[in-house]
Formats: structure tokens, C-alpha cells, sequence
């Protein structure tokens, strides 16, 4: 028993210096990375040791008894089975409850396109979390959070540049689905839930878009608490699930 204790505080302690160790090396190449003698084949050697290449499926499937190696069909047939629990029932719009309450949550004020700053955009990548899986972009988090202060003026003009023609890029509308296994035979389609993964990107552009949004609603007094709510407007299991406000 000692000696398993003594092992474990020693792993403990080992995997500490380690972590540790790798914190202050990624510190202090960032930092060489910021001064103006840095050349370009040091700065993407370091980037590119966070560009890992994404895991693939490599267990067969099983389609009518036989296992399928081939990645396409493999593919399709993911994609016939996500597609096929993905769909929501038809709601009819003349059996929605009246919405009478909203009238005390009504503004002249209108919600004018915001213009971000630098420092809005450097401050939503810096608090980007690193461990994050990319999206189509093939963009991971860690180098927009390392490189967040050189890519914060660059981006904010990209963002502005969005707002005011009006035309979101296809690119960061594209979203990459991949397969988590549940429980079971990893062979058998069924036993795979889907995971939507958007570029980072666009999920910067989100939370700036996000934070205008709410300030806005939070400053004219459009967030509804959810005591005032009707309870015929929401089912018991939305309820359930809801948030302490909700907006108009």
C-alpha cells in the first residue's frame, strides 16, 4: 500500500513538471515568435506542431451481415443513419398559445450592426479553449488563442467586412459531422451518435455577434425571466431545459 501511494505521488508529481515544462517552452517561443527578427520557416515550424491530422474510423461496419472496410460507403451509411434520426416533427403555427405577455417587452430602439474593434476580437480569441476539436477550417484553437494579438486586427476588418456586404462566406457556414461511439459494437451503425463540429472561425464571429445581441436586449429590457412565462407556451420537457430568461 506504501508503496502504491508513493508511486502515485510520484506520477502525480512527474506529470506536474512535465506540464509545467511544456508551459513555459510554448511562453517563451511565443515570445521569440513576437519580436521582428523571427523568420518565417521558426514561425509555422512551431505552428505546426499543434496541427494534428483528425481521427478516423478504422473498424469495419456491418451492412447486411458483411463487414464494409471502404471509407466512402462507410461514410454514406453514416450519413443515411444521422440523417434519418435528425428529423423534427411538423409543428402546426395556428395551435401555437397566445403570446399576449410580450407587450410589456416591446422597444423603439432599433438594433443597430455593431462594428468590432481589435481588442472585442482579441479578447474572444484569447479565451478560446485549446483543447477544442477544429472544424472544416482544419483551424484548431490553440493557434488562434497563440497568435490571438498579431490575428485580432485582421479578423475584426474580415468580421466588419461581413456585416456590411451582407454575405456570410460558404466556407464558414460548412460544418464537419463525425461519428462518437456510444455503447455496443463499434461495427454497428446504430451505436454512433453524430457531433457537429463549425469552423473556429465562425464560432469567434458567434460570440462576438452574441455579446452585441445580448447587451442590447439586457440594456432595454428585453430579457423575459422565466417566472412570467405562460406554461402553455413551452412544453414540460423545454421547461426543463430552459434558462433562467429567455428573449422576445
Amino acid at each position: 500500500m506504501n508503496c502504491k501511494r508513493l508511486y502515485d505521488k510520484l506520477r502525480n508529481l512527474i506529470q506536474c513538471k512535465i506540464k509545467l515544462a511544456k508551459q513555459s517552452y510554448n511562453v517563451s517561443y511565443i515570445n521569440e515568435l513576437n519580436t521582428t527578427n523571427t523568420s518565417h520557416a521558426d514561425y509555422w515550424s512551431f505552428l505546426y506542431q499543434f496541427w494534428k491530422p483528425n481521427k478516423q474510423c478504422n473498424y469495419p461496419i456491418t451492412l447486411n451481415e458483411k463487414p464494409v472496410h471502404d471509407e466512402y460507403v462507410k461514410c454514406n451509411l453514416f450519413n443515411e443513419y444521422f440523417a434519418s434520426i435528425s428529423n423534427y416533427p411538423a409543428y402546426d403555427i395556428n395551435k401555437l398559445p397566445p403570446l399576449n405577455f410580450l407587450a410589456n417587452f416591446l422597444t423603439d430602439h432599433r438594433l443597430l450592426p455593431p462594428i468590432f474593434d481589435p481588442f472585442q476580437v482579441f479578447r474572444v480569441l484569447s479565451s478560446l479553449h485549446p483543447n477544442k476539436c477544429k472544424g472544416f477550417d482544419n483551424f484548431p484553437n490553440r493557434i488562434l488563442k497563440i497568435c490571438s494579438q498579431s490575428l485580432a486586427t485582421p479578423f475584426s476588418l474580415l468580421f466588419n467586412l461581413i456585416l456590411s456586404s451582407e454575405v456570410f462566406p460558404t466556407s464558414l457556414k460548412t460544418a464537419t459531422v463525425i461519428q462518437i461511439h456510444k455503447t455496443g459494437s463499434q461495427t454497428v451503425v446504430q451505436n454512433y451518435r453524430p457531433i457537429v463540429l463549425l469552423p473556429s472561425l465562425s464560432k469567434v464571429f458567434e460570440k462576438l455577434l452574441y455579446k452585441h445581441v445580448y447587451s442590447y436586449l439586457q440594456y432595454h429590457k428585453l430579457l423575459i425571466p422565466k417566472n412570467i412565462l405562460p406554461v402553455s407556451v413551452f412544453s414540460q420537457n423545454l421547461q426543463r431545459q430552459a434558462t433562467h430568461w429567455h428573449v422576445r
